[in-house]
């Protein structure tokens, strides 16, 4: 494998170039195409030129929001890459959605590509997609959990301007779609790495109103208003520039996602270059330049990094080269010492973790490659005295971790606070408030019944053996019905000695046969107490058009029956 990495100025320029490097038409080239200049017949007649250069070469590319080549940025340039393989096959395919009728052609566009080109042989796949209309998240999901293909790239930019971005294959030209190239070989040795500097900070926050990558509320209120109250109304008042050093931190299985926002509309909601779950938790980020680049400076110790490689494939974040501004330099510089490099900053970046493919934001993400184990040779890279022994940087990692104990600590506190309100004093049950507010937010699920409990002569068990005697029966009862219920359900004290079971997702004779065990459970307590016990129980299953009045209101005469009819049974209405 061998790279050679240039700017384009002309087609003399380019022509001279390809000559005076003996770079050879074949069909193991492989031509990347990184253009700042967002103009789709300029690029269409670069794509033409490159084809009748080199016919038989894969050539793919993307529009950029700035350009790396060998380690230097550009503004506004294009880029190019020839890279000739020795042992690997490359194939490439491209993708537009509007080719796929399903409700996620983006999902659909990632499965598209594994199955026609990934092979047992495959060892790397290089993603290009446009920044604008791809949902990066779906797509490269497609691809599935195997992680032992290894995937980057990014989504390509127009600097900003978030109008119009392309993706190229061959002469192809597309603002709606993806372009994918497979690596296959045995030999090919290929290791990804990624780094970003932001860190979780202060309280979390749940996503309550979302769309894709438009958050409009957080904890039911508008994002605007979060923003000004924690970040301060200068930090509003120019988002979306000042957020890049406060992006959202989205929580996923264990591990925070960064979100850069793009874009501010008019209502106050805003647009990340990334998914925003619904329901998810978030927390805003916090970067500081000497943590940011200190981070990227002990990626280099990684021991992988202190190897020289025959390529190298750099995708950086927009916002990240924002925020940092002329110092973006200093973490791209030292990759020249590492192998000719090529790259370009993005919308987003793809990248391959232990658990699965993901697409983050704010992110400096890496590709180094090597066809033979000779060319891989020790590196000493960094200077270890400036990551270790930075005073500055051990101030800011102390302040970040003072504020995250404090917010751990009165998160915890908070819980508890929230834990007791919404709990009954005596049966640890949830209270009746709490009770019905969970299974109004839980009433669209399809499957749901619902027990209302009464123990039957509750007054004459105080009036004859005591409020304490009565007490205890209550607490019993409780376990009972805890007992008999799973964490997924609801199980509640409505008042008094009247109680709320609710099952999800049980067919109707189970949760029959659950309302016949809660009663004979609790008869059969009668030995122990040493005074008869028995519950009515009114049962009801939701229906189409069901609103909670109504659902309660069945529930409700379904009881009544049983009462009315001589307690100790079950009723089904």
């Amino acid at each position: 494998m061998k790279s050679f990495n240039t700017v384009f100025h002309d087609e003399k320029q380019l022509r001279s170039f390809i000559k005076e490097k003996g770079i050879k038409n074949s069909n193991r080239l492989l031509v990347q195409v990184y253009s700042g200049i967002v103009h789709k017949v300029f690029m269409q007649n670069l794509l033409d030129l490159l084809v009748s250069l080199l016919p038989d070469a894969t050539i793919v590319g993307s529009t950029t929001a700035g350009e790396i080549v060998d380690s230097k940025i550009y503004e506004k340039n294009v880029a190019l890459s020839f890279t000739n393989m020795e042992h690997t096959f490359i194939k490439s395919d491209i993708v537009t959605y509007d080719q796929f009728s399903s409700d996620n052609p983006h999902y659909e566009g990632g499965m598209y590509f594994k199955k026609r080109l990934v092979t047992s042989d495959t060892k790397f796949i290089l993603l290009l997609a446009d920044g604008m209309r791809t949902n990066g998240e779906e797509l490269v999901k497609g691809f599935g959990n195997e992680t032992k293909v290894v995937i980057g790239g990014g989504l390509a930019g127009d600097y900003g301007q978030l109008q119009n971005t392309y993706v190229f294959c061959k002469n192809r030209v597309i603002e709606n779609g993806a372009v994918a190239v497979a690596f296959d070989s045995k030999e090919l040795q290929v290791f990804n790495y990624y780094t970003t500097g932001w860190k979780p900070i202060g309280r979390s926050f749940v996503v309550t109103k979302s769309t894709g990558n438009i958050v409009y509320e957080l904890d039911g209120e508008p994002i605007y208003e979060i923003y000004e109250r924690y970040l301060g109304k200068e930090i509003a008042k120019n988002l979306p520039d000042s957020a890049i050093e406060f992006p959202l931190m989205v929580e996923k299985d264990g591990k925070y996602i960064a979100r850069a926002a793009l874009a501010m509309n008019e209502d106050g909601t805003l647009v990340f270059a990334g998914n925003v779950p619904e329901g998810s938790c978030v927390r805003f980020g916090f970067g500081n330049t000497l943590l940011i680049l200190d981070t990227a400076g002990k990626l280099f110790h990684n021991e992988m990094f202190q190897k020289r490689f025959e390529s190298l494939f750099i995708f950086s974040c927009v916002a990240r080269k924002r925020y940092l501004g002329d110092l973006v330099h200093e973490e791209i510089i030292p990759f020249k010492r590492v192998s000719p490099n090529i790259g370009f900053f993005t919308y987003g970046e793809f990248v391959t973790m232990k658990d699965g493919h993901e697409l983050l934001n704010e992110s400096l993400t890496l590709i180094a490659a090597s066809e033979r184990e000779e060319s891989i040779q020790d590196l000493d890279l960094y200077n270890k005295e400036y990551v270790d022994d930075n005073s500055t940087i051990r101030a800011i990692n102390a302040l970040i971790n003072l504020v995250e104990k404090t917010t751990q600590e009165l998160e915890r506190e908070k819980s508890e606070l929230q834990s007791e309100v919404q709990k009954d004093g005596l049966t640890g049950l949830l209270n009746k408030k709490s009770l019905l507010n969970l299974l109004q937010t839980h009433l669209n699920k399809k499957n749901i019944s619902l027990l209302l409990i009464d123990i039957d002569n509750f007054k004459k068990i105080n009036d004859t053996k005591g409020h304490l005697f009565g007490d205890e029966v209550l607490k019993a009862f409780a376990q009972i019905l805890i007992k008999n219920s799973r964490k997924s359900d609801i199980v509640g004290r409505f008042g008094g000695e009247e109680f709320v079971v609710v099952y999800f997702d049980l067919d109707e004779e189970m949760a029959k046969e659950k309302a016949e065990r809660i009663r004979f459970e609790f008869e059969a307590l009668s030995q122990r107490f040493g005074y008869p016990l028995s519950v009515s129980i009114g049962m009801t299953n939701k229906r189409d058009g069901d609103t909670l009045p109504t659902l309660l209101e069945r529930a409700d005469e379904a009881l009544y029956f049983s009462k009315r009819n001589g307690k100790n049974r079950v009723s089904y209405l």
